[in-house]
């Protein structure tokens, strides 16, 4: 019988391996994907700040912590997604949130002096195909719209 002290059965412990090894593939292709993104997009001098977004713009309430892989203050905010298909979640509506301006650095209360003016997303290039590429979902393509973003097949 497993007895570790964090995982209730031995199944736990194969769910935790195979969301770390996800992890860490992301983290590995992700460096390649914001070199393309900041070539073809023009934008250079990428963060990865840790932001606090709230449901208003008083910024009263228990805020969400992001930290998007696309941040340039001011200019863009988006993320990178290796993934079969996106839809709008709720990490994609925070970065909406962040443009309208309901947002604050970590740990601050004020909301975020120069915020990001357009939402951007890199996902998957299936044009060789080799692999399938990403499905973003109408909402979702959308709100990059709305944002005045677009949709990079770098990956």
């Amino acid at each position: 019988m497993y007895k570790g002290p964090k995982y209730k059965v031995p199944g736990d412990v194969v769910k935790y391996v195979e969301h770390r090894a996800a992890r860490k593939l992301g983290k590995s292709g992700e460096g390649a994907s914001l070199q393309k993104y900041s070539s073809e997009s023009g934008v250079s001098g990428l963060t990865k700040p840790l932001i606090d977004v709230y449901d208003t713009k008083r910024l009263t309430g228990t805020p969400r912590v992001r930290i998007p892989d696309i941040y340039k203050a001011g200019v863009v905010v988006g993320d990178v997604k290796d993934v079969k298909t996106i839809s709008n979640t709720q990490q994609m509506r925070d970065n909406v949130a962040m443009i309208d301006g309901m947002a604050a650095k970590h740990g601050e209360n004020t909301a975020l002096s120069n915020p990001p003016r357009r939402f951007d997303l890199v996902i998957r290039d299936s044009k060789d195909g080799t692999v399938e590429g990403t499905h973003v979902s109408e909402p979702l393509k959308r709100a990059i719209s709305r944002k005045g973003g677009k949709i990079y097949e770098l990956i």
